[in-house]
């Protein structure tokens, strides 16, 4: 029970600071791209487990939100870190349709999505990529000074087959990384 009072406050301050990576305003992030029928609401939003003063036995994750504005759910939804020309795949449910309102595995190999509500105009898809540890290996962008820039292309096909695509620019605030670089005890 103390691991867990020293852990729940760490992990609820460091998850509110960074979930929300694609809020208009929201220390200078981008806006979430849109269209008649989604928007996403996050993208590239940190949420993490932190044990503080030790990034090995940290956690993090990487979140999505998409709002499914006329549909109940979709056929699938693939989410791709783009970088230096190069797609990675870090979010895949096509084997795996999203249809659960609880925790679904998906690819790659610990990544996982869930739907949220269930009207149309109120489902959202939520997605996390597979859990890393915050060592410098693992959490690059935690040990760079300044914002981290990041960009995700996501592929969203609807029940009839039809793509939409949203090129998806997100940032990780240098205040948010501060945050966990205070509890981690990393100095830079």
């Amino acid at each position: 029970m103390k691991a867990v009072k020293t852990w729940l406050p760490s992990i609820l301050a460091a998850a509110s600071l960074c979930a929300c990576a694609s809020l208009a305003g929201s220390l200078g992030v981008p806006v979430g791209q849109e269209n008649a029928e989604y928007k996403v609401e996050g993208a590239g939003g940190v949420v993490a487990q932190v044990k503080p003063g030790n990034a090995a036995e940290s956690g993090y994750r990487y979140g999505f939100t998409v709002l499914l504005k006329q549909a109940p759910k979709v056929a699938s939804v693939k989410v791709e870190r783009i970088s230096g020309g190069r797609a990675e795949t870090v979010i895949d449910d096509s084997r795996n349709p999203t249809v659960k309102s609880s925790w679904q595995p998906q690819q790659p190999a610990g990544a996982q999505t869930y739907l949220s509500g269930k009207k149309p105009g109120s489902v959202t898809w939520v997605g996390q990529t597979a859990e890393l540890d915050m060592t410098e290996k693992n959490a690059p962008w935690l040990y760079v000074s300044g914002n981290t820039r990041q960009h995700y292309r996501i592929t969203i096909r609807d029940l009839a087959g039809r793509e939409t695509v949203f090129e998806q620019p997100t940032i990780i605030p240098t205040q948010a990384k501060q945050v966990y670089r205070d509890m981690l005890n990393i100095k830079r």
